[in-house]
């Protein structure tokens, strides 16, 4: 009745995301203001609604670094562990992502605080994540390097690295003309993605495209480019 507890830290916890376990419980992360800033941390609650065991009361520290974050989305892994993406402000608006395991650890390999996605000199916002079924994850967001906002999307691989054959700072999804803003992702069940964002190109309406790109960065054959 009313819930069950996930964190109950007396300083400020806002903006939850969840994804599952794959075991019946989810993966729960927030930004947390504990320490006086905002950072990420994160929770398993089982499927009788207890905190999973191994994992901290009050949630694991995904990212506690000074200069602030926002925007945190997160997939599952695949084994039973999550992915976590969003903005980073450590060296302007950049585009950050962490693994955490099943026990509530940082994966081996994976950098504290995170690895970086994107951090090209102009800013990256709203980003948005899906497992790629290899214990890394597919993510995309709205970038402002050309002046107006385009949509590109990076690989990150199980290890914490860039996938290989992916572009530094990540792929182009589209570089049409005015801006295009929000995107949303979903697996193509083949590796890959599809995604899709509201796009400015016909001066004075927004209209809706999408495109798909492969396990190798690639965009699929037959879809339009731009």
């Amino acid at each position: 009745v009313d819930g069950e507890q996930v964190c109950t830290n007396t300083e400020s916890q806002e903006v939850p995301c969840i994804t599952s376990d794959g075991s019946g419980g989810a993966i729960i992360a927030w930004k947390d203001y504990r320490s006086g800033n905002y950072d990420i941390y994160a929770q398993r609650i089982d499927g009788d609604g207890n905190i999973h065991t191994g994992w901290t009361s009050d949630g694991e520290p995904i990212c506690t670094n000074a200069s602030g974050l926002d925007n945190i989305q997160v997939t599952s892994d695949g084994f039973g562990g999550a992915v976590l993406t969003w903005e980073d402000f450590r060296s302007g608006v950049d585009i950050y992502a962490q693994r955490v395991d099943a026990d509530g650890s940082i994966h081996a390999g994976w950098t504290v605080d995170g690895e970086p996605v994107c951090t090209y000199s102009e800013a990256q916002y709203q980003p948005r994540i899906i497992c790629d079924g290899s214990g890394g994850a597919i993510i995309t967001w709205q970038d402002n390097r050309s002046s107006s906002y385009d949509i590109y999307a990076q690989r990150i691989d199980a290890d914490g690295n860039i996938y290989a054959g992916w572009a530094s700072n990540g792929e182009p999804i589209c570089l049409s003309t005015g801006s295009q803003r929000h995107p949303l992702i979903i697996s193509d069940g083949s590796g890959g993605a599809i995604i899709a964002w509201y796009d400015g190109r016909n001066i004075g309406n927004y209209d809706i495209y999408a495109q798909r790109i492969n396990s190798d960065g690639s965009i699929h054959t037959g879809w339009t480019w731009n």
